[in-house]
């Protein structure tokens, strides 16, 4: 299963949920998975928690990904017909 960032998932052993906002690869091969768990606790969110990709369960498919806001700019054009 291959877990991209910003994808919901679940954790059986715990029971938690939420989205993933961390993938990290290893140099052997382990890939761990940073999770923001949903809900809040006295106005603050509850703390991530990280494990290893396999004991998630995905929930959602990832989301297609968002268009960036930064780059280059669109070539500027010049009007056809100038006035004054």
């Amino acid at each position: 299963m291959s877990v991209k960032v910003g994808q919901r998932v679940r954790h059986p052993r715990s029971g938690l949920e939420g989205q993933v906002l961390g993938r990290t690869e290893w140099l052997h091969g382990c890939v761990r998975l940073t999770v923001q768990p949903d809900g809040a606790k006295d106005g603050r969110p509850f703390d991530t928690f990280s494990d290893d990709e396999p004991e998630f369960e995905a929930v959602t498919v990832a989301a297609p990904p968002a268009k960036p806001r930064h780059g280059p700019r669109d070539e500027p054009a010049r009007r056809t017909e100038a006035t004054r």
